[in-house]
């Protein structure tokens, strides 16, 4: 266990000088919190500028998780089948799971610190600030592990663009028209950005009342679901690596 850890510690030193030098990757983490701070300063002396509060948030936030928790991790997961980095690290006794946690520590970091940022920008009442920072973390795992499993499965880093559009489609764009179809309003309202968003809307607001039973049963069964993903797509694709 210990020398586990201590070759996840190297690995992460490892990512992080990679994630630094890979500059699509990088560009990408920084686009949502880029974009925020524009839109934000934007908003900030203009009351009637439509991208502000609750639905800068939302764009913050669904951008944050598609392009930082989703794409990066699937990015840099293929990066190393492109490169056939990872057999090297194999002979150095590196299993792929701790390859894999390695990147995983560098993604959630990013993305929980990003996700702060974007709260900041918003101009939103800092009151909600850490209930947000908390509540995001499941979240982030969430994407973590379904931008994993595209980046298991995508050959290459242009593959991951091809296989993550259902992810952009679901998560980021199908928001946008939730008030088009009573349908897609429904699927919506179960994806779990949409839950974590209504809950801090509803904190914002002071209207958060009883404990959120509805969205903290959504939340675990998309835990769930994204663990079992990944665990499939990972017994399926090791034999690649």
């Amino acid at each position: 266990m210990r020398k586990s850890i201590r070759k996840i510690k190297a690995l992460v030193k490892k990512e992080f000088i990679d994630f630094t030098r890979n500059n699509n990757i990088s560009v990408i983490s920084l686009l949502p919190l880029i974009l925020v701070i524009i839109l934000g300063t934007l908003g900030k002396n203009n009351d009637d500028f439509p991208l502000y509060g609750m639905i800068l948030l939302s764009l913050g936030i669904n951008m944050n998780l598609v392009f930082v928790a989703a794409f990066a991790m699937s990015m840099m997961i293929s990066e190393e089948k492109e490169k056939q980095t990872l057999r090297t690290l194999m002979l150095s006794s590196v299993k792929p799971m701790e390859f894999i946690i390695s990147k995983a520590v560098i993604i959630f970091a990013i993305s929980i610190v990003t996700n702060a940022f974007i709260y900041v920008f918003t101009g939103l009442s800092m009151d909600s600030f850490l209930f947000h920072c908390i509540i995001c973390m499941p979240l982030v795992l969430i994407m973590m592990l379904i931008g994993a499993c595209v980046g298991m499965i995508a050959k290459n880093q242009m593959a991951t663009s091809i296989y993550g559009m259902p992810v952009i489609l679901i998560f980021m764009l199908l928001p946008l028209f939730q008030s088009v179809n009573p349908f897609i309003d429904k699927i919506v309202n179960v994806l779990p950005n949409q839950v974590i968003l209504s809950l801090i809307e509803t904190s914002i607001d002071g209207t958060l009342g009883a404990f959120p039973w509805r969205e903290l049963f959504i939340l675990v069964l998309w835990l769930l679901f994204s663990t079992l993903l990944f665990i499939f797509t990972f017994n399926k694709r090791k034999v690649d690596y």
